[in-house]
């Protein structure tokens, strides 16, 4: 379960970080920063800009060292801010969890059982596991076309996850059913802890940098709460590095920190 206090004191300093990344942004000198190698000479720092049109670099290495560390900290705040804005929008969404069984306090006599199940559903335990049904998202059927050793999948990068996921060695089945209310949501992976049993959601995001598909996410994680799947404990988010491209090693990693392996 989540702990509201700790993460609204990770979000408040998450807030702080995206403070210092615009003073730093907006503060900045022209120009990006990169080093290049000089024969057996220390690398050189340059600036790299566009002026009218054309790309120029200059050679920093007789400038105001303030002025090779503005850029530094620049760079390091240009990669930083998409994680940060990530983060941020994750755990605003988090500190709106309400689930639905403490919202329900006057409807738990048994004669509500049947309605209860009806609506709500429940997640499947994991004696259930081996029994759920796989590929049941029936949204968009064509995109489900990356034909793979194993299996179909709708994209290369969920299908690399899941291939990260085989060389770790866990059990996992691809778009599986979990209950949300009255209709059903199709989480990208459900995974078997290796070490406790229990079934843990992994959402793939492609797209954050998409804001239509971020609301789509994060109204997912908000229906997945009210089914009893937490952010941070039974579901978690990997999301491509900040440079763009997907990272079998980072997923790989991620995939470690998550499972304890």
């Amino acid at each position: 379960m989540i702990n509201p206090t700790s993460l609204q004191s990770e979000l408040n300093r998450m807030l702080s970080i995206r403070e210092k990344i615009e003073n730093v942004l907006k503060k900045a000198p022209e120009g990006t920063l990169f080093y290049q190698q000089q024969s057996n000479h220390p690398p050189v720092p340059y600036a790299a800009y566009r002026r009218n049109g054309k790309r120029i670099r200059r050679s920093l290495k007789k400038a105001d060292p303030k002025h090779v560390r503005a850029l530094l900290f620049k760079k390091y705040a240009k990669k930083l801010l998409p994680i940060v804005d990530q983060n941020i929008l994750s755990m605003k969404s988090a500190l709106r969890y309400t689930p639905l069984s403490e919202l329900t306090g006057s409807l738990q006599e048994d004669f509500y059982k049947p309605c209860k199940d009806y609506f709500l559903g429940k997640p499947p335990t994991n004696a259930d596991f081996d029994r759920l049904p796989e590929r049941q998202n029936p949204s968009h059927p064509e995109e489900l076309n990356v034909n793979t050793e194993l299996g179909v999948f709708r994209t290369r990068e969920e299908y690399l996850t899941a291939r990260a996921m085989n060389l770790l060695g866990l059990t996992f089945k691809y778009e599986t059913p979990l209950p949300v209310g009255t209709h059903c949501r199709y989480p990208d992976f459900a995974v078997l802890h290796p070490k406790t049993g229990e079934i843990v959601y992994i959402e793939y995001a492609g797209k954050q940098h998409d804001p239509e598909y971020r609301k789509g996410l994060l109204r997912r994680i908000d229906e997945y709460a009210n089914a009893g799947v937490y952010l941070g404990a039974n579901l978690f988010v990997i999301a491509p590095s900040p440079g763009g491209g997907y990272d079998m090693e980072a997923v790989i990693d991620q995939l470690k920190g998550i499972f304890g392996i």
